[in-house]
């Protein structure tokens, strides 16, 4: 009995902690949280510097602005891609973090 409960309570810190990731140093450093976000594509900028993805939870609609560069990763499945392969339609999941009132994409993994 000891074991599932070990094992159960090992699995639902996983599942948690795979939402959110911290980095940083202990001591005066900044803490930086990445947090994801998955949704649908709604806008690409042509200049490849930002994308716009909505999710619909029920009847309510949530629209994040994400800002890209060249550092920002783009995966499908186990494939790494470009920005460029991103389209409006596609199913992502956007991992980001917030600095200074703007939401930075570090990696966009294409779900379809």
């Amino acid at each position: 009995m000891y074991k599932v409960t070990l094992v159960m309570a090992s699995l639902f810190l996983i599942m948690f902690c795979s939402e959110l990731s911290f980095s940083g140093q202990i001591g005066g450093s900044t803490i930086v949280v990445q947090k994801r976000f998955s949704g649908t594509v709604l806008e690409l900028d042509p200049s490849g510097t930002s994308i716009s993805v909505m999710k619909k939870v029920n009847d309510r609609e949530t629209r994040m602005i994400f800002a890209t560069d060249f550092n920002t990763k783009v995966m499908f499945h186990d494939e790494k891609k470009n920005l460029s392969d991103v389209k409006v339609g596609d199913k992502v999941t956007v991992v980001y973090v917030r600095s200074e009132g703007t939401f930075s994409a570090k990696s966009i993994l294409i779900e379809n």
